[in-house]
């Protein structure tokens, strides 16, 4: 044990002179081998500020198995046995460096060494679909298929204390695992496309050259289907906050608002969408040429049984998935029982 020791001090020493002379490395993870073809494979690939990674080691021309692998953890020996392939470690906070060494002595007396440098750092993504949603929703615009979608990276990366700054670094876009060169490159903090399908998966990897610091984040974004909710507009308050569900009042006249929630939204400011309404089967022309997604009714007194409705909004500037449809069954009931 004694002997392995001081072979693992010789090999430190001579490590810290081959890292003197090497160039920079541009990864998050700087890497050094010594005396032979020793492979750390890391999970996570990208390890973010105090998380645990595991190296497992792999090699070439020599067994594995039957050597005497020791590791150390910023210079002080942490385990050391036959076969000791995998070991774990806990990095550091943000701007932080771990170095870890792994020591093999072969049963030829062979002696191979590795040195990581771990500086963690991570990225964050987030996205904003634009689509459309009425003014009073407190919800969020969620995207749907066909819609336009920007999704931003905000890195956390540091050196001796300071944070770089977003634009000094260099991103690398994935859209379902290819790469976008066009919007890959410096300072390219975000990318806005066109939601292709029902779940599409987003990845940046974002580098600084100058320090050696990188970190990835992938996402993956889920569309949803565009709706369209009904709202009755009182003539002395305006469209009311409350959807219509089921029941519509027995008689008189009635004005109905479509909303078409999460379609494009340039398409609802433009004017570029148009609605389609049918009620008990008959097409009303009129409305298909005002846009607004306004009907007008006028319920008789003897009108008896369920309103069978349906409308049809068509976003032209949707390509994909153009037309979204909703049927709705309105049953009359009393006054003053207009909503569910």
């Amino acid at each position: 044990m004694f002997k392995s020791l001081v072979v693992v001090k010789n090999i430190l020493f001579i490590c810290l002179l081959v890292v003197s002379f090497l160039p920079f490395s541009s990864y998050a993870v700087q890497e050094t081998t010594i005396g032979g073809s020793l492979i750390a494979n890391l999970n996570p690939q990208y390890p973010k500020p105090n998380e645990v990674v595991t190296i497992s080691l792999t090699g070439y021309g020599f067994n594995l198995d039957d050597s005497i692998i020791s590791w150390l953890v910023d210079d002080k020996v942490q385990i050391q046995g036959v076969a000791k392939t995998e070991f774990a470690v806990t990095l550091g906070p943000l701007g932080s460096k771990t170095k870890v060494n792994a020591v093999v002595q072969t049963r030829t007396n062979r002696t191979i060494a590795k040195e990581l440098i771990f500086q963690p750092a991570e990225v964050d993504l987030l996205y904003e679909a634009n689509t459309y949603t009425p003014k009073d929703y407190r919800g969020a615009a969620l995207p749907t298929i066909g819609t336009q979608v920007k999704v931003v990276a905000i890195p956390q990366m540091m050196y001796l204390g300071s944070l770089l700054r977003s634009e000094t670094l260099t991103y690398e876009w994935r859209v379902n695992g290819r790469k976008l060169n066009t919007e890959s490159g410096r300072g390219k903090d975000s990318i806005t496309f066109i939601i292709p399908e029902k779940k599409v998966t987003i990845e940046a990897i974002a580098k600084s050259t100058t320090y050696g610091l990188d970190a990835s984040k992938k996402i993956t974004i889920n569309t949803v289907e565009p709706e369209i909710i009904l709202y009755p507009i009182k003539p002395l308050e305006g469209k009311s906050a409350i959807a219509i569900k089921k029941e519509i009042e027995k008689s008189g006249d009635l004005s109905i608002k479509a909303e078409p929630y999460f379609i494009n939204r340039g398409s609802v400011n433009s004017n570029l969408i148009f609605f389609n309404w049918t009620i008990d089967g008959k097409k009303i022309i009129d409305d298909f040429a005002n846009k607004q997604g306004i009907l007008n009714l006028s319920i008789p007194e003897t009108r008896e049984g369920d309103i069978l409705m349906s409308i049809e909004a068509t976003d032209f500037t949707n390509r994909l998935k153009p037309t979204t449809k909703k049927d709705f069954n309105l049953k009359i009931s009393d006054p003053f029982s207009f909503f569910n």
